[in-house]
């Protein structure tokens, strides 16, 4: 996606399974955020931009951010878009330890939009062990399947948000559900190219 956004611009990616599967066990206090935020440091001093990706771990960029606006986290874009929509958002998440850090960041955006948080969480838990194994079609399918579920339940939503960038893959099942379907991917590379001055 950055080569199709800005062909020009130079990509790296680290990638820290370990820390995800820490802060599932343990949280992100303590020890674990100091190790991330080292990473994301050291990231920084080395590039024009670093985006991260994880839910989990987003608020550790957060964290960072207002020393080194260098650092982004790819779900803030997405909640800005989705509090900026008219109606109540439902909210997919397939792994319950981004839970706190996904709602508190559309609660924010929410309120940087001037709107009370109009939220609804949809998880799609059942989605992630075919992550796991690598069954992306049947994740997706499992993530569109519980989607639609509760949005039948939900009148007046204005639109889904698929809170984990991994869940992008399930968007092109959605086309149909009559709601717009945000996810991060896109917007997150977009600010990310934006901070990079690409």
């Amino acid at each position: 996606m950055v080569t199709e956004l800005s062909p020009g611009a130079d990509q790296v990616h680290a990638i820290h399974p370990e820390w995800l599967d820490q802060a599932r066990r343990e949280g992100l206090g303590g020890d674990l955020h100091d190790t991330v935020t080292g990473g994301l440091s050291a990231l920084a001093d080395q590039a024009d931009a670093v985006l991260c990706t994880c839910s989990t771990l987003g608020p550790v960029a957060d964290d960072l951010a207002p020393a080194n606006p260098k650092v982004l986290r790819i779900d803030r874009p997405l909640m800005a878009k989705a509090a900026a929509t008219p109606g109540s958002a439902i909210v997919a998440l397939c792994l319950d330890s981004t839970r706190d850090a996904t709602l508190s960041l559309i609660d924010d955006a929410f309120a940087a939009a001037g709107r009370r948080s109009d939220r609804t969480l949809c998880l799609c838990a059942e989605a992630w062990p075919y992550f796991e194994r690598g069954d992306r079609d049947g994740f997706a399918r499992s993530i569109a399947a519980q989607i639609r579920r509760t949005a039948g339940e939900i009148p007046g939503a204005g639109c889904v948000v698929l809170a984990q960038a991994s869940m992008a893959c399930a968007e092109p099942l959605l086309t149909d559900l009559g709601l717009p379907v945000f996810s991060s991917p896109r917007l997150g590379v977009e600010a990310a190219l934006v901070a990079a001055g690409q």
